[in-house]
C-alpha cells in the first residue's frame, strides 16, 4: 500500500503519514510514497507537521522531491525504514535545532538507512539554534546514513550521543560542519522515568527478534 507519482502541495500542515508494521515482532508494513512531489506544506501548523511522517517497522520513502516548509521535510520512528534517493531542499525556514531528516530519543528505533539522498540550500538559521542535514537527536542509535549529497547545509550530519550509527561514503559541498558527534545523554540514560527508558521498556528490547537482529541493544 502506497503512493507512487503523486504532488501534494499548498497543505496547512503534514503531507503523508506511515505507520505500519509490528514493532514488537519487527514484521514489516512495506508501506511507501514513491517518485512524488510534496512542497509548500505546514503553511498553518509550522513545526512538527512534515511532509512524510514515518513510524513503525519497514516503510519506505524513494524517489521524492520535497520542498519549502518552515520546519522537517521527513520525519522517522520506529525500525527498519529506508529513505532513499530523495531530493530535499528549502526546509527548515523558520526553525532551528532542527533537521530535513530528523529522528531522536529511542535507543530502539534501529536499522533505518538514509541513503543516496541530495539535500541542498537548507538556510542556517543559526540565530535560531542551527539547521542541519540529518539530525539523530538525543542518542538514536544504529542508523546508517550513506551516498549521500550535502550542499549548502550548514551542518550535515548530526549525531547528538547515538552509538553504533554509521556515516559513509558521503559528499559535502560549502558545509560549515561536515559530521559532528557529541557524548550527550547520561542523565537520561540513568533516569528510569526518561524518554529513553519508557522507550527501551516498550520492546522486548533483550529478547528474540531483537537480540538477533540488534545484538548490541541488550547491552
Amino acid at each position: 500500500n502506497g503512493l507512487t507519482d503523486m504532488l501534494i502541495e499548498d497543505i496547512g500542515e503534514g503531507g503523508v503519514v506511515l505507520a505500519g508494521g509490528d514493532r514488537q515482532t519487527l514484521t514489516p508494513a512495506n508501506l511507501y510514497v514513491e517518485r512524488s512531489t510534496i512542497r509548500r506544506f505546514a503553511r498553518l501548523t509550522r513545526t512538527v507537521q512534515p511532509a512524510i511522517l514515518m513510524s513503525g517497522v519497514g516503510n519506505r520513502v524513494v524517489g521524492n522531491r520535497i520542498s519549502d516548509a518552515p520546519h522537517t521535510a521527513i520525519l522517522f520512528t520506529g525500525n527498519d525504514h529506508l529513505i532513499s534517493h530523495n531530493e530535499i531542499y528549502d526546509v527548515c525556514k523558520e526553525t532551528g535545532d532542527a533537521g530535513a531528516i530528523y529522528t531522536g530519543r529511542d535507543w530502539t528505533a534501529r536499522g533505518t538507512v538514509v541513503s543516496g539522498n541530495h539535500i541542498h540550500d537548507i538556510p542556517p538559521n543559526v540565530e535560531l539554534g542551527t539547521t542541519y542535514g540529518v539530525l539523530l537527536d538525543d542518542q538514536a542509535s544504529g542508523i546508517i546514513v550513506r551516498g549521500k549529497l550535502f550542499e549548502r547545509v550548514y551542518q550535515a550530519v548530526f549525531i547528538g550521543g547515538g552509538r553504533y550509527n554509521l556515516v559513509e561514503d558521503n559528499k559535502f559541498i560549502d558545509t560549515a560542519t561536515a559530521i559532528h558527534l557529541d557524548a550527550r545523554g547520561k542523565a537520561a540514560k540513568d533516569d528510569p522515568n526518561s524518554t529513553l527508558r519508557k522507550s527501551l521498556a516498550a520492546v522486548p528490547y533483550n529478547q528474540t527478534p531483537y537480540k538477533e537482529r540488534y545484538p548490541h541493544l541488550a547491552n
